[in-house]
């Protein structure tokens, strides 16, 4: 599809989309070289295992996640999580419930094109849609976990600075985790929060811990 020059940094993806976009007017065969089959068949890991248990627990109320993977589905499913909404764009979002899964970028049960990879998909086209909604609303709880998101993603620094200028500090927290060095990651740069807010912990790693403590709080209970 593209030769020599169409795209100045093909180890950007979104770059890649732009670029096939301009010469396709689709992102369709960018997606089918990504093999979405492999998305729809993704093992889950020992974190997304214990995710799905802590929903169903109740200990977390939403996941809201931009990985176009099913993993996170699959794992629900192993566990029999029957009261765990799955909304996999806003044509479910009817179907919100108290517990969910919120796939903000759509995953591979979707179509080619309303995979959110383009630029302008991430930085200016979820103004006044559905994904500006999502966030807004998820991320207004009283805690609030990044994961992983070492680049800047519009939608969620927009609804974050709109939290954090309607609510006192207190009343929301929010916090980053990543394995890599905090100066590394641009996305928790660009929210503003300090330093303490940054917990250098791998996913599954992370996840253990909240597992850990939700069965200590069990127990003693």
């Amino acid at each position: 599809v593209l030769v020599a020059g169409d795209c100045p940094d093909p180890s950007d993806l979104s770059a890649l989309a732009d670029a096939v976009v301009r010469k396709t007017g689709h992102q369709h065969d960018l997606v089918q070289r990504m093999h979405p089959n492999r998305f729809r068949n993704a093992e889950p890991n020992s974190g997304y295992r214990l995710t799905a248990i802590l929903l169903r627990e109740r200990a977390l109320s939403c996941v809201v996640t931009l990985n176009f993977d099913l993993a996170l589905s699959v794992a629900l499913a192993v566990i029999g999580a029957r009261d765990v909404e799955i909304i996999q764009g806003p044509e479910d979002h009817g179907q919100l419930g108290t517990i969910n899964i919120v796939y903000l970028h759509r995953n591979a049960n979707s179509g080619a094109d309303s995979w959110i990879l383009t630029t302008e998909a991430l930085d200016v086209a979820w103004r006044d849609h559905w994904e500006e909604v999502i966030s807004a609303r998820f991320i207004s709880g009283p805690v609030t976990v990044f994961a992983g998101l070492g680049s800047p993603a519009g939608v969620l620094l927009h609804s974050v600075a709109r939290l954090l200028a309607a609510i006192p500090a207190a009343g929301a927290r929010l916090y980053l985790v990543d394995p890599g060095p905090r100066e590394g990651s641009r996305f928790f740069n660009a929210l503003g929060l300090p330093d303490t807010a940054y917990i250098r912990e791998g996913w599954s790693e992370f996840v253990q811990g909240l597992a850990d403590r939700v069965l200590e709080t069990l127990v003693s209970e």
